[in-house]
């Protein structure tokens, strides 16, 4: 005769019951303690529930029994505290979430323990300063956000503190005067934007300090295209080349 399978369930879990884990509430909710496993029975989280929802302290761990994230509930709402960690145990990631959508100041970090990135957000929208860090720790890029587009100033620095560009944002395009700086300080490329295409006067000079060339634009439209084409191959290509070389903590920094 065979056993139904409900009657093997329930003396599987029996065990569980009693000791008062993965239960559930009269409404079919969780409550109390709860565990889950992977298929291999190896632990996948802990936690305690609620109404169906976690309180206090959940932990969270990867096929490999190691800790991989911690998220510390707020009683009573859908906010917490989260950190995630590297396979080492080193920290990896800080900040709240709120229903399940970043919250407030995040920090990232390497796996060697320096912060290579802050973001602030406003309910899942990069919201206010971001900054990227070298890992060495000095600071890299800065930038400001409003309801996730960059908007205000970006100053991007090289490793020893020289400023290398300033320029700035308007609702996600660049707009207003753009500088790069060779490092020491002296001027590379001084110019403007007007709501994401050059305008007016482009000057490039070289590291020693000399003006190398002028080119005019009218809102995006080139001028002089034979002296754009003129020094083009020559000087402007290669400064191009080097745009956006900083090392961005946002790409990958493990």
């Amino acid at each position: 005769m065979r056993t139904p399978n409900f009657i093997l369930l329930a003396c599987m879990l029996a065990p569980v019951w009693l000791n008062g884990q993965n239960a559930l509430d009269s409404n079919g909710l969780r409550t109390g303690p709860w565990k889950g496993y992977y298929a291999d029975s190896t632990l996948r989280y802990e936690a305690v529930f609620s109404k169906g929802k976690p309180v206090g302290l959940m932990k969270r761990y990867d096929a490999q029994g190691s800790l991989t994230a911690t998220m510390d509930f707020y009683p009573g709402t859908d906010r917490c505290f989260a950190e995630t960690y590297y396979s080492n145990g080193n920290l990896k990631t800080q900040g709240i979430y709120d229903d399940r959508q970043k919250d407030s100041t995040w920090h990232y970090m390497g796996s060697n323990g320096t912060v290579r990135m802050i973001e602030n957000y406003d309910t899942g929208t990069l919201s206010g300063v971001t900054e990227t860090f070298y890992p060495s720790g000095e600071l890299s890029r800065r930038l400001h956000y409003r309801e996730g587009a960059r908007h205000g100033p970006w100053i991007q620095f090289f490793e020893n503190g020289d400023t290398m560009l300033v320029s700035s944002y308007l609702d996600g395009m660049l707009h207003g005067p753009y500088n790069t700086f060779y490092q020491g300080k002296k001027q590379q490329i001084s110019g403007t934007y007007f709501e994401d295409v050059k305008d007016g006067d482009w000057n490039y000079y070289s590291e020693a300090g000399e003006l190398v060339s002028v080119i005019s634009y009218d809102k995006g439209t080139v001028l002089n295209p034979a002296e754009l084409e003129r020094i083009y191959e020559t000087f402007i290509k290669q400064l191009e080349a080097t745009e956006g070389t900083i090392p961005d903590p946002a790409l990958g920094w493990e």
